[in-house]
């Protein structure tokens, strides 16, 4: 019989996940407060959707997770409570691990996540470096409810306008249309019945590489 899987998406925390306190004004004077949002709220909503399908959620985020101000440890620890399943590598990730120290607590960090890392058209160009040092994959794939679902993650071409030329260095974004048909079929001989690719983009979606993606997403039926 038919089988169901139901797919929960997020990007762009950037690492504001801590609850927010805000005094509640009452007519009795008292010092009271309100929490509002963050990690609790997440984690209510996320408890919703797999409590009302349980057994058949998968929960991905297209990326920037991290910030530089805020503690990546503090938003590995709250994703891991989310119980991400997978983690498209973001803009913040990748200048993140450009920074040499950061770099090595991205290594860190990805020892103790709970969720897999991936990222499917960064490359380095200068030197012998590759993301797996860094624990993140170019694909993976995850069981729900019977059914194996292969996950993809690209970043847009354009996005390099949006880097410094410092912060780039050394690293190549390889076309995203092309990454997408490679690793699918990758996927696809790994035994994946579902491709769902994850796209982080600073873009609109008619916009140059993000419409060739859309589109190429819509014409090769990988839902």
């Amino acid at each position: 019989g038919d089988k169901r899987a139901v797919f929960i998406g997020s990007n762009n925390f950037k690492g504001t996940l801590d609850t927010e306190i805000h005094p509640n004004n009452n007519r009795f004077q008292e010092n009271r407060s309100i929490s509002i949002g963050g990690i609790a709220a997440a984690k209510s909503y996320l408890d919703i959707f797999r409590q009302s399908y349980p057994n058949e959620t998968i929960y991905v985020d297209a990326g920037s997770i991290l910030t530089a101000n805020l503690s990546a440890h503090k938003t590995f620890f709250y994703m891991n409570y989310l119980n991400l399943d997978v983690l498209g590598l973001g803009l913040n990730e990748v200048l993140f691990s450009q920074n040499h120290r950061k770099a090595k607590s991205l290594k860190n960090l990805r020892k103790k996540s709970n969720f897999d890392i991936i990222s499917s058209n960064l490359s380095y160009l200068v030197s012998n470096k590759q993301l797996d040092q860094y624990g993140i994959a170019t694909n993976s794939i995850k069981e729900v409810n019977g059914v194996k679902v292969g996950f993809i993650s690209v970043l847009t071409q354009d996005l390099s306008n949006k880097i410094s030329d410092k912060d780039i260095n050394g690293l190549h974004i390889e076309n995203p249309a092309r990454s997408i048909i490679l690793n699918s079929n990758i996927l696809r001989r790994k035994g994946a019945q579902i491709i769902i690719p994850v796209s982080y983009t600073h873009l609109r979606a008619h916009e140059t590489d993000s419409y060739l993606v859309c589109r190429l997403l819509l014409e090769k039926k990988f839902f």
